[in-house]
């Protein structure tokens, strides 16, 4: 398996991790970016999160298992349009005063520096997502 493969299975299983604490545990998800953990459709917001999170991972997966250099010359470009808007939000959610650093937070601020980057290297780098020759 080459590097970019194994980054974006890294990244499939981060996500539905992702997804799978904003199903069970909003409340959790939300305490690792903001000091308050949010009203009753904040938390249904966040549940909502997890389930994109999940079809999120299961499109790269999907991906991985079987897609072709088609696949990803259509979904790259996405993943790094989304990536752009994770960063946007990023910087926004870095300017709102409930916001503090925690554990989460420094790790998604790091995901995102380096996803985008390297997401949309690929997205020019299709062939590097190649299945090995069996």
């Amino acid at each position: 398996m080459n590097k970019s493969r194994a980054f974006l299975w890294f990244d499939a299983v981060a996500t539905a991790l992702g997804g799978l604490v904003c199903l069970a545990a909003p409340r959790d998800f939300i305490a690792g970016y903001f000091v308050s953990t949010g009203d009753p459709l904040t938390l249904v917001f966040v549940r909502w999160l997890g389930l994109m999170f999940m079809a999120f991972a299961a499109v790269e997966v999907r991906g991985l298992l079987g897609g072709d250099r088609a696949f990803w010359r259509l979904v790259l470009p996405a993943f790094v349009l989304g990536d752009s808007l994770h960063f946007v939000g990023t910087v926004a959610r870095l300017l709102d005063p409930r916001f503090h650093w925690t554990f989460s937070s420094a790790t998604d601020f790091v995901l995102v520096v380096v996803y985008l980057p390297a997401r949309a290297w690929l997205a020019l780098h299709p062939e590097r997502l190649d299945r090995p020759a069996r």
